[in-house]
């Protein structure tokens, strides 16, 4: 077998399957636990269980506990009060006290998940499902097995009859909508109208126009592998997995790498800027150290002639360097002149929009509007002329 290296999930002290973690939340609806004191909270946790392995409080007000073992979760769950009189309810996490894992065998490829479930359950697996490939009306099996195992910690392999076979982390596809076509949500929570895949626009039947993606607005459809939301809804998903946490406590995990990757990038920048402006200054000053040592040199011999050429020769360079830098000046000036020419450009431009959008609105109303005279209006009779009555 291969040498696979599984990520362990969650901060534990060990224990295996046996660690689970609990919410405590407030009884009182529309209320939370911010603002009460942690040692109260020790002191009631303390008092019913003894000592836990971790303790943390989440965005919205909650406290997730991580227990060594089933007759913790008994003790934990008799709390109904904290210390200070607070009432709260006690409950186990419906999502991180499990998780999944993925295993290889070509040897129980046929067998159904039901028969490989009555044999590795002993080892705290709750559900076996085989991965079928194929289209809906031809599935047919391969030989990868996601199982679903109790407790915070995965099993480094499975043993199935004599074979032990090694797990692998499970990562699933990022939750997606298929009707607004973001993520982190499904169709069935959307409030959203239906989405174009190819064009982000409202739905229809066939599209023709540019590719446009409703998540990063670059050129592709929304179901690009190329897509950089879609990557980082990845690595939000192997994320919350390997360190067995919420979705939410993984973004903010992201979103805080990347402020801090892009402080570290602006800080670099800036470094190698004063870098280079200090090698910048030190050249200078050894080019004018260099020529003070020359006149020094060349006014022990003939100190007023050689005086006279350094003088001009130095004055030559400083209005040749003020000249250089006076020019990179005005470009700089030039360059903000035509970017506030172009913004004011821009800004025309989105006004004259504005206006013949609103030009067009009204006329629009006043076609309608003579519409609607000429229907009520019936035609008139012109004078002179009477109608002929018929035989």
């Amino acid at each position: 077998m291969n040498n696979l290296s599984f990520p362990r999930l969650g901060e534990t002290s060990g224990g295996g399957s046996r660690e689970k973690i609990m919410v405590i939340e407030r009884q009182e609806e529309g209320k939370n636990l911010h603002g009460v004191s942690p040692v109260l909270v020790e002191k009631t946790i303390q008092s019913y269980c003894g000592t836990v392995i971790a303790a943390k409080k989440t965005k919205d007000g909650k406290i997730f506990v991580t227990v060594r073992n089933e007759s913790q979760v008994k003790n934990l769950a008799k709390i109904s009060k904290l210390a200070d009189g607070i009432t709260v309810k006690v409950y186990e996490h419906k999502s991180l006290n499990s998780c999944k894992v993925v295993v290889f065998c070509r040897d129980v490829k046929n067998d159904t998940d039901a028969a490989i479930l009555t044999i590795v359950k002993v080892q705290g697996i709750t559900e076996v499902k085989q991965i079928m490939k194929g289209p809906e009306d031809n599935k047919t099996p391969t030989v990868i097995f996601i199982l679903t195992v109790k407790g915070i910690c995965p099993p480094k392999e499975i043993k199935l009859g004599y074979l032990l076979l090694e797990t692998r982390p499970w990562y699933p596809n990022p939750l997606r909508c298929f009707k607004c076509l973001k993520f982190g949500h499904t169709s069935k929570d959307c409030n959203s109208e239906k989405k174009c895949s190819k064009c982000g626009e409202a739905f229809h039947d066939a599209c023709n126009n540019e590719a446009k993606c409703v998540n990063c607005k670059n050129e592709h459809g929304a179901f690009a592998k190329e897509c950089p939301v879609l990557a980082k809804e990845k690595q939000l998903t192997k994320l919350k997995i390997d360190r067995n946490i919420t979705f939410w406590e993984a973004r903010n995990i992201v979103e805080e790498g990347l402020k801090t990757k892009y402080s570290n990038t602006v800080k670099a920048s800036i470094d190698e800027e004063v870098k280079r402006l200090t090698e910048e200054n030190s050249a200078q000053s050894a080019k004018i150290d260099e020529l003070n040592e020359e006149k020094k040199t060349y006014a022990e011999t003939l100190k007023n002639e050689l005086e006279l050429q350094f003088d001009a020769k130095l004055n030559q360079y400083k209005e040749k360097l003020n000249n250089s830098i006076q020019e990179k000046v005005k470009k700089m000036e030039q360059m903000e002149e035509n970017m506030l020419a172009l913004q004011k450009r821009c800004e025309h431009l989105a006004t004259s929009y504005k206006e013949e959008k609103h030009r067009r609105k009204q006329a629009e109303k006043e076609v309608e509007k003579l519409k609607e005279n000429c229907i009520k209006s019936p035609p008139r009779k012109k004078k002179g002329v009477t109608e002929m009555t018929p035989y």
